[in-house]
């Protein structure tokens, strides 16, 4: 934690307001009639864990934080103090003047927080200046002055996480090679004429998301596709994968690509099933992440390799592969012929017997 003091120039005010063109109030002004000559200035530390830079009771608050104020005009210190259990800390016996405080913490663990929407919006009022936390020009001025807050995150989660989806399936053979897009992508479906089922191959092209959820960069060096026993794997269709010696198939594309927080990668992968009169059914793919680092050297939060846990290092995708059922088009035309053919001998066999009844 770094503790050296820095002072701002008062001609060199930070001004946040016009570098970010933000019209949030840095503080709240309190009308305190009773006592108008005892004056504080007040605030709170915390970790926004959800990035809207307001303080919600789910969210946890930090003691122990170092929190000095500073005069503007002299860059004199003129208060030093601790956040106490809570997170807040207090400031007694302001005097009318204009201030800036200053904050130390662990800028090793906790970053000022910014919004999740846009990485470059920070709507504390709070500056890194040559390393040195401070917030922008505060007036005191007969009231006193709270919600001088400091939200921060945790640098220190590091989360990666995976999605598989079906994106489509392409049925071939001696007939047609149609390709037939997922409305479920996480359970696809598609239909084979009973007749060319034994002669037929599926295509499945697989989307993978790989994201990171959280607050450090990091690398996904592998990923691992558990394929199913009856699923052909073809490296002509999928050149940045690799079938292991354990008969799953394996990639490290990503490895040399960095992956911010909030930044997400995505992979194709396309999987084969020749088809055969009893093998229609679920295609269960499941994928994982095999390993991922990060700068810091910090395990996943909530991910351990190879435990087929339901955690978020693993995602599923099925897809059924089954036999379409009811008259094919190519039928209806010889159907209506034989009702054309059948109706006029209906009539001339029913012309027959009416006759003969009058015999």
């Amino acid at each position: 934690m770094r503790m050296a003091l820095g002072y701002i120039s008062n001609d060199l005010s930070l001004s946040l307001d016009k570098i970010f063109d933000i019209k949030i109030p840095l503080y709240t002004m309190i009308e305190n009639p009773e006592k108008e000559n005892i004056k504080e200035l007040s605030g709170l530390v915390f970790v926004d864990s959800n990035s809207n830079q307001q303080f919600d009771n789910s969210e946890t608050t930090l003691g122990g934080i170092v929190v000095n104020l500073f005069n503007s005009e002299s860059n004199e210190c003129v208060g030093s103090t601790i956040t106490d259990m809570s997170g807040r800390y207090t400031f007694k016996d302001v005097e009318n003047n204009q201030y800036y405080v200053k904050f130390n913490y662990d800028d090793t663990k906790y970053s000022i927080s910014k919004s999740e929407k846009n990485s470059f919006e920070n709507k504390t009022s709070v500056l890194n200046i040559n390393d040195n936390y401070v917030t922008d020009n505060i007036n005191v001025s007969d009231t006193s002055v709270s919600n001088v807050n400091l939200p921060l995150t945790n640098d220190n989660i590091f989360d990666m996480s995976v999605n598989t989806i079906v994106e489509k399936m392409t049925v071939q053979n001696r007939a047609e090679s149609n390709q037939f897009v997922s409305e479920n992508k996480k359970l696809a479906k598609v239909d084979i004429d009973p007749d060319l089922v034994g002669d037929s191959k599926v295509l499945i092209e697989y989307k993978i998301e790989v994201r990171n959820q959280g607050t450090i960069e990091g690398n996904v060096n592998k990923l691992v596709d558990y394929i199913d026993n009856d699923i052909i794997f073809d490296s002509s269709l999928n050149p940045d994968w690799y079938l292991g010696n354990d008969g799953n198939i394996y990639t490290t594309t990503l490895k040399n690509t960095s992956i911010k927080p909030g930044e997400t990668k995505e992979l194709r992968l396309v999987l084969i099933k020749n088809m055969t009169e009893e093998n229609t059914g679920l295609v269960h793919n499941c994928v994982e992440i095999a390993e991922a680092v990060n700068y810091k050297g910090i395990a996943d939060v909530d991910s351990i390799y190879n435990n087929r846990l339901d955690e978020d290092d693993l995602s599923y995708a099925d897809s059924i592969i089954g036999v379409a059922t009811g008259l094919k088009i190519g039928i209806f035309p010889i159907i209506l012929i034989g009702i054309l053919i059948l109706i006029p001998i209906g009539l001339g066999i029913w012309k027959i017997i009416d006759e003969r009844r009058y015999v």
